[in-house]
């Protein structure tokens, strides 16, 4: 039931406001909505009555003015998104919660975070953190997403801090920067470096099994979490196929999660070459000698293609696929190769070689990525450019 009551102004004059009590939160706190400012009780009688209407109708916002941002981001909000975004996101996730922390104190009330201090967020990832815009951004999306869980679900805020906020445009330097980066940005592996890292690989004392990824992801486009992933299961020697249905998510060595792929699109079936087979037989071999002479293999219920030397029988990290092609990179010179360009590069040959963009976007499980299309546009380009001078030769001397 609302009650009245009356005070003095500074005008010397009377107002009124009414309180509304809406019982007790999870913490056994009363909610209590106030409202004032009105010159008439007849006016504070009114509106109390229209508040009441509406809090019995479930239409009013009970404010939880005990419950912290990092609780209700840890506890409340991830809790709620864990059970519809897989184990990778939810872990991509936790390092943004991770972020927020940084800034937002653990004690800092949700109702007492304000549209300036979120603002002053946005200032310090840029300035302090000095992260790039797209990081900025996505920190700041899941941010508003946290208030907008409260406000929308949870229903104990009524207004969103971050809701008319937005990330400043790129100024006419960034812009400047921007734009000489993409000028000098490496899409994919040149031939000459390409030729020179398989070489260096092929006789480097750790070759094994590292040597055998990399030309997978060169032959396939194959990204690393699906070639770790594999089982032999999944490769087809009679048909030359190899069925790609999970991704090896590993945060840790013996901490890892065999997903599904990254999107619908990217369960599909990859055609290889003779050579390919040829090169996974011989690695077969090599995998079963390294089995026979690990006593302590884990007998797990996936048959990893690619093992752990530390733990025999558990999935290989990613982080060691990077350290070795990193540390041949470095023995070439060619320090800009990285695992992911594998995949890159295997568009451009493709490219190279006539294939239409819909084939290789289907064969890389994706519909299609600017990246894809970006390397697809500069191969075929420099093709045709290519073309047209033999034709130009031909027809000068006519």
């Amino acid at each position: 039931m609302a009650r009245i009551y009356k005070q003095k102004t500074k005008t010397k004059g009377f107002s009124y406001y009414f309180t509304i009590e809406l019982g007790k939160d999870n913490t056994g706190k009363r909610n209590r909505i106030k409202r004032g400012g009105f010159t008439r009780r007849k006016d504070a009688e009114k509106a109390a009555l229209e508040l009441e209407a509406a809090a019995l109708s479930g239409k009013v916002i009970k404010q939880n003015t005990s419950i912290t941002l990092h609780y209700f981001m840890w506890n409340v909000w991830l809790e709620y998104h864990r059970g519809f975004v897989k184990q990778s996101t939810a872990w991509h996730i936790e390092s943004i919660l991770r972020r927020i922390d940084c800034f937002f104190s653990s004690d800092v009330k949700l109702v007492d975070v304000t549209p300036q201090k979120c603002h002053l967020f946005i200032k310090h990832m840029f300035i302090k953190q000095k992260l790039s815009r797209r990081v900025v951004i996505e920190t700041f999306n899941i941010l508003k997403a946290v208030f907008t869980h409260a406000i929308k679900v949870e229903k104990i805020l009524s207004a969103n801090p971050c809701e008319n906020l937005s990330i400043s445009r790129y100024s006419a330097k960034e812009k400047e920067a921007q734009i000489l980066v993409d000028a000098n940005k490496i899409l994919y592996i040149e031939k000459d470096d390409l030729e020179k890292f398989f070489i260096q690989a092929k006789s480097d004392k750790y070759a094994f099994p590292y040597y055998t990824i990399s030309l997978i992801m060169l032959y396939t486009g194959m990204r690393i979490g699906e070639v770790l992933g594999l089982q032999w299961e999944n490769i087809d020697f009679e048909n030359n196929i190899i069925h790609i249905r999970h991704d090896l998510f590993c945060p840790g060595a013996l901490d890892w999660v065999l997903q599904t792929p990254k999107s619908k699109s990217s369960i599909r079936d990859v055609l290889i070459s003779d050579k390919l087979a040829s090169i996974l037989k011989s690695y077969r071999k090599q995998f079963l000698e390294f089995k026979l002479q690990s006593p302590t293999w884990d007998q797990l219920q996936y048959n990893f293609i690619f093992s752990s030397f530390k733990y025999p029988g558990q999935p290989l990290a990613r982080q060691n696929v990077y350290w070795w092609v990193t540390r041949i990179a470095k023995k070439i010179n060619a320090l800009y190769i990285h695992p992911h360009l594998f995949r890159h590069t295997h568009v451009s040959l493709l490219a190279e070689a006539g294939v239409p963009l819909p084939v290789i976007t289907e064969r890389l499980g994706h519909a299609s990525t600017k990246i894809t299309e970006e390397i697809y546009l500069h191969i075929t380009k420099t093709t045709k450019e290519n073309y047209l001078h033999k034709f130009n030769r031909i027809v000068e001397n006519l």
